[in-house]
């Protein structure tokens, strides 16, 4: 058990080191690519938008493995601390690539997504800008008007 463990534990690593070594390398030929048939994009920020998607891979294949490591191999309060300090770093570089990505807080994702839903299209209470809201829109929603015959 012990055994199969190590290797599933070096497995995760390698693979997230793949991931990273390969990620990186099909961004860049996108870029390169794109550079060279002339399409009108911002190069830069599309290859570090993949490298960032990449790197979250990585991270989150890198906390498998040190959970396993951790919980399985060296069970001790030592490793379980330690664990815990890698995982809070690795929490926090996740976070912080995602808005990064993003350009929003994670809880304000959901209010920025354009609603194209019908069945949310079609609420009487929902403003028509509010249906079509634009990803760039930062600012809080107000709650509809009051009808004039509301006493």
């Amino acid at each position: 058990m012990e055994i199969m463990v190590k290797w599933t534990v070096h497995g995760l690593e390698m693979a997230a080191l793949a991931t990273i070594v390969l990620g990186f390398g099909a961004s860049a030929t996108t870029s390169i690519l794109a550079a060279t048939r002339g399409v009108k994009s911002d190069r830069y920020v599309d290859l570090r938008r993949n490298v960032a998607r990449t790197i979250l891979i990585a991270l989150e294949l890198l906390i498998a493995a040190d959970i396993l490591r951790s919980l399985v191999l060296e069970q001790s309060l030592m490793s379980l601390a330690v664990l815990a300090a890698l995982i809070g770093i690795r929490t926090f570089l996740s976070f912080s690539i995602d808005v990064e990505l993003d350009g929003c807080w994670p809880w304000e994702r959901a209010r920025l997504r354009p609603c194209t839903t019908p069945e949310v299209q079609n609420l009487p209470f929902l403003r028509d800008e509010d249906k079509f809201r634009s990803q760039a829109t930062v600012a809080p929603s107000r709650p509809p008007p009051l009808p004039r015959d509301y006493k």
